[in-house]
């Protein structure tokens, strides 16, 4: 009844009516889609923050990994344990030659106090 009098009457201000509902639930879902895009970013912001501070722990930790080998690597080369470097093989070659002079002199020392014995009992 009433309605349909007042629809026929005042068809105008009902289609305008309806056109600024539709306006305003056609900004409102514009504004619903950007909060919701908004707080999508800022979930993803969120979770790239936590991925980030995971990301430096396992490089933090890597990075003491390996400056724990380099102190490892630097202490053998300077002890010359495995170092294989060109320092050491020269000081290698080097004990090698005086070990086989210290054989020679300790050899001639023998026979000499070898000597020195029988010569010594024969005395006697």
């Amino acid at each position: 009844g009433v309605k349909i009098i007042i629809t026929f009457l005042f068809p105008h201000f009902f289609r305008t009516l309806n056109l600024s509902f539709f306006i305003f639930t056609s900004i409102m879902d514009n504004q619903i889609k950007e909060l919701e895009s908004k707080i999508t970013n800022i979930e993803k912001s969120k979770q790239f923050k936590a991925d980030q501070e995971a990301i430096q722990k396992v490089q933090m930790d890597m990075l003491l990994a390996l400056r724990s080998i380099r102190e490892v690597m630097v202490a053998s080369s300077k002890s010359g344990v495995g170092g294989g470097s060109e320092t050491s093989s020269k000081e290698l070659a080097s004990l090698k030659e005086e070990n086989e002079k210290l054989k020679l002199v300790n050899k001639k020392q023998a026979y000499r106090i070898n000597h020195l014995v029988t010569n010594m009992e024969k005395l006697l």
